[in-house]
């Protein structure tokens, strides 16, 4: 049986189950309406506008600020479509929102100059997919982020000149090697052309790549060699000597104690030295480097006469113009033989 009790505690749980049930219907109801006053006076407002101001009759409607300067624009863009632009407290257009050439929909960021650093934009030509361009100052596109037909993630940089520098497609599109391989030649350009961060950059992303192969990977070795380079060229001799050091080492234990590998890792671990006013250490690096070329009986190698020419620059600046002259000549003579190996109009 149920108590007298427990009936009225029934009827109180109902009772204020409907009295929920009632609040929230009524909260909804007011959301609602409160919904429909904005709106309606937001369209009144806009009616009253329209009615007023006269250059909105011609297509364009302008919102202007307390000072009266126009700081945001509603109309058609000069192509006739539509578009919606944005002004700053100087009257520039910072941001347009409107539809590209082909219809899609795009976005705009202009810099102060009015020059448009960043868009984004769906691009009906690829399935509607999503693309994101990053400019720089002069509008040449250097980055841009998107997805391929299939919907894979991707990425293209370009370099100062918007010639594509490294392109990166979807990851399952790639091999680890082919990654590695893309992000080391495109560190070495970057270094090539003295834009020494975005080399740093790649060749720290090329490194990545191929310690997914193995920490003991050999092209973990090539990428810390190229990365020494930089350092060099950046003055952060302490850097460099840390990265060839850890290069120097994966090779010798990969590949034992004679090898063209090794034999260049020596002669730019030499350099460094040079470059760290260390000339007697920089000395018997480069004869190390040479005797292994000799043990490995290669004469032709255009990196040994690299190593010969950095080794005669050490020798001449100590006033052994003698031995400093043999070795010029060596490395000229590999020059030469190098040059007429190459094809003809090569």
């Amino acid at each position: 049986m149920i108590s007298d009790s427990d009936a009225s505690v029934a009827q109180l749980q109902d009772t204020a189950y409907q009295l929920a049930r009632l609040r929230h219907r009524y909260t909804l109801v007011a959301l609602l309406a409160a919904v429909a006053v904005v709106v309606a006076v937001g369209a009144l407002a806009l009616a009253i506008h329209l009615a007023l101001e006269p250059q909105q009759r011609s297509g364009a409607f302008v919102v202007e600020d307390a000072d009266g300067r126009a700081v945001a624009r509603l109309g058609l863009s000069n192509e006739g479509r539509p578009a919606l632009y944005l002004y700053d407290g100087e009257n520039r257009n910072r941001v347009w929102l409107g539809l590209g050439a082909t219809g899609q929909p795009q976005l705009m960021l202009s810099d102060v100059t009015g020059q448009a650093r960043i868009s984004l934009l769906l691009d009906d030509e690829h399935a509607g997919q999503g693309r994101l361009y990053l400019r720089d100052e002069d509008g040449r596109n250097r980055l841009a982020l998107g997805l391929t037909d299939e919907g894979a993630p991707a990425a293209v940089f370009a370099d100062e000149e918007g010639e594509p520098l490294l392109a990166l497609p979807s990851s399952a599109g790639a091999t680890p090697e082919e990654r590695w391989a893309n992000y080391n030649a495109a560190g070495t350009r970057a270094l090539v052309q003295g834009r020494l961060a975005e080399a740093e950059r790649f060749y720290a992303a090329a490194i990545r790549e191929a310690r997914t192969l193995g920490a003991e990977d050999l092209r973990v070795a090539a990428s810390l060699n190229n990365l020494g380079a930089l350092y060099v060229k950046a003055n952060r001799l302490e850097d460099a000597d840390r990265v060839y050091q850890s290069s120097l080492q994966m090779r010798r234990k990969a590949l034992g104690e004679a090898h063209p590998q090794l034999a260049q890792s020596l002669a730019n671990i030499a350099f460094l030295r040079r470059a760290q006013d260390l000339p007697t250490e920089a000395e018997e690096l480069y004869r190390q480097a040479i005797a292994m070329w000799e043990r490995l009986d290669i004469r032709d190698d255009p990196r040994l006469a690299g190593t010969l020419t950095g080794f005669a620059e050490l020798l001449e600046a100590r006033g052994d113009d003698d031995e400093a002259g043999k070795l010029r000549a060596r490395a000229q003579a590999i020059q030469e033989r190098a040059a007429a190996d190459q094809p003809a109009g090569g």
